[in-house]
């Protein structure tokens, strides 16, 4: 797509999205966009699935309850970006910036096969493509992601510190050499999680659930509260 028919197809995603006349639901379904300026714009309830934004600018953008299946953001700003109630199955978010951001019930558990073949067509998503969008070494700082599903997420060496993930369900995530210092783990769920290597140095766990994950393995200096032990 040229900057000209993104530019067309997000004012009449607005238009859709306030309820006026000839407004459209965006949808950008596989289409690659790389280092598109979208810093501001309304896409709440876009259909993004697949798109490719590699290190777009996309800071205070409003994408809650967006489909973003299997999208490609890796390198992008995201800072501050609305993405509550998104669907982020199987995203791919190697370097981006999601400091600030809104994930509250976001959906980031890693897709099945038979999810990526019934929703998206083409040779754009491979095997290996579903697997890597399982890694999400985003910097997650200070990132709102309460009651978000991050089930069997691949968080290996992610920056979530100061993060709020109450309420998260982050059971069999790889948490291995994360850094949680003072995140807000209140109530989560980090069963059967690996964390070899993580720091939760500061990190709220009260009543968090801990059972088969070995915490032993982990920096808790300083955490604050014991967590629940099931």
């Amino acid at each position: 797509m040229t900057p000209q028919e993104i530019s067309n197809a997000v004012a009449l995603h607005r238009r859709h999205v306030e309820g006026r006349v000839g407004g459209v639901r965006a949808n950008l379904t596989l289409q690659s966009v790389p280092r598109v300026d979208l810093r501001g714009v309304n896409l709440r309830g876009a259909i993004l699935a697949g798109a490719r934004f590699e290190r777009a600018s996309m800071a205070r953008a409003d994408l809650s309850h967006a489909d973003l299946f299997a999208a490609d953001l890796q390198h992008a700003d995201l800072t501050g970006a609305r993405l509550m109630r998104a669907d982020m199955r199987g995203i791919r978010l190697t370097g981006a910036r999601l400091t600030e951001a809104d994930l509250e019930r976001a959906d980031l558990r890693p897709p099945a096969l038979v999810d990526a073949a019934s929703r998206l067509s083409g040779d754009h998503l491979a095997a290996d493509d579903l697997e890597r969008g399982r890694t999400l070494r985003a910097g997650l700082a200070r990132a709102r992601l309460v009651g978000a599903d991050l089930r069997s997420a691949n968080l290996r060496s992610a920056d979530a510190c100061g993060a709020d993930l109450v309420h998260a369900d982050l059971s069999g995530a790889d948490l291995s050499m994360a850094r949680l210092r003072g995140a807000l783990l209140r109530n989560a769920d980090l069963s059967a999680c690996r964390v070899d290597g993580a720091s939760f140095g500061g990190a709220d766990r009260g009543g968090a659930s801990v059972e088969q994950t070995d915490l032993g393995r982990a920096d808790l200096s300083d955490a604050i509260l014991p967590a629940r032990l099931d």
